[in-house]
């Protein structure tokens, strides 16, 4: 399945002018970008404000993050 093949063994590096850091794995996040990198992100935080919602936290969901409000 690709859509697997899309999440499994991703790499990134970085490049400042000339130099090119070596490879490191990406075991986290959301590829930016990329046409299903949005989808993956909104059921990601839509399963955790559900899960903080029932807790008692306020959620507040953004294009690209996530506010959390807690009465202290």
């Amino acid at each position: 399945m690709w859509l697997e093949r899309y999440f499994n063994r991703r790499t990134h590096q970085t490049r400042v002018g000339d130099c090119l850091s070596t490879e490191a794995d990406l075991i986290s996040g959301v590829e930016q970008g990329s046409g299903v990198g949005p989808v993956s992100f909104l059921m990601y935080v839509d399963e955790l404000a559900k899960l903080l919602e029932c807790h008692g936290v306020v959620v507040k969901l953004f294009g690209d993050g996530v506010k959390v409000y807690l009465e202290i």
